[in-house]
């Protein structure tokens, strides 16, 4: 690249990007060689969640716009005017969708005479999967690109007037690497650290009990297997946990 100055931009709409500079970014076909600290350390196979075509289709959709309260705020960094990281952002009116639940914080911060929302995003509209946060393009310095976005987070944060900027489900390399850049590791961390333990059991020992008590059973499905249950049935367990949370 003829220039090594980076610049950094937000774009309201993932259709401002194209589709094979953001995913050049997403899945990067070259993998640099990076340190073990480093923010993009082991990437995985090809994720589709954080792909130009599913942001396409939750914004094109109508489910993430500002409409609905997810109002698009991408991060790009430019190198020489090639799009080499970004980070996809909300400016979000609200804590639903997300599958980490705050409402806790946004009352506290409330009471205290703060505004919580709106805040800053980083996240896979209504998915909760862990994946890459910072999404940076192979065959450069990828911590450098990846400082001068948990920089332009912080400054995002600030030109939206956002309360906060907050990073969802990120992997632990990212995680760790935000946290050596001032981003606090909450409780969506340690979950995460937590869902990595070898003997994790999904299902605590109280809930096995309540389940033997209550006479059900619970079956665990791979994908593969989830055209046996029906659609049906994910449809109804969506809703009911949409009531449940949300009223």
């Amino acid at each position: 690249m003829a220039s090594s100055e980076i610049t950094l931009e937000a774009v309201p709409s993932v259709s401002d990007i194209r589709a094979a500079e953001w995913d050049a970014c997403a899945n990067p076909l070259v993998l640099a060689t990076v340190a073990a600290d480093s923010c993009v350390n082991s990437k995985p196979a090809y994720n589709p969640f954080v792909s130009h075509a599913f942001f396409s289709a939750c914004e094109a959709s109508g489910s993430a716009t500002a409409r609905t309260g997810w109002a698009p705020r991408h991060l790009i960094a430019k190198v020489g005017g090639t799009v080499v990281g970004i980070v996809p952002c909300y400016l979000k009116s609200h804590s639903q969708g997300e599958y980490v639940f705050d409402r806790g914080w946004a009352d506290a911060y409330e009471r205290a005479g703060g505004r919580y929302y709106p805040k800053l995003q980083a996240s896979v509209p209504f998915t909760p999967a862990t994946g890459p946060r910072l999404l940076i393009r192979g065959g450069i310095d990828q911590d450098q690109i990846g400082t001068a976005l948990a920089s332009g987070l912080v400054a995002l944060c600030g030109v939206s007037k956002a309360s906060s900027a907050h990073v969802t489900f990120a992997r632990e390399a990212e995680w760790k690497f935000l946290g050596q850049h001032g981003f606090p590791q909450g409780d969506q961390a340690r979950a995460a650290r937590g869902r990595r333990q070898r003997n994790y059991n999904p299902l605590p020992d109280r809930q096995r009990h309540h389940r033997r008590r209550l006479g059900r059973i619970l079956r665990f499905l791979h994908g593969d297997r989830f055209a046996q249950v029906g659609t049906s049935v994910f449809d109804a367990l969506i809703l009911c946990a949409g009531r449940r949370d949300h009223g």
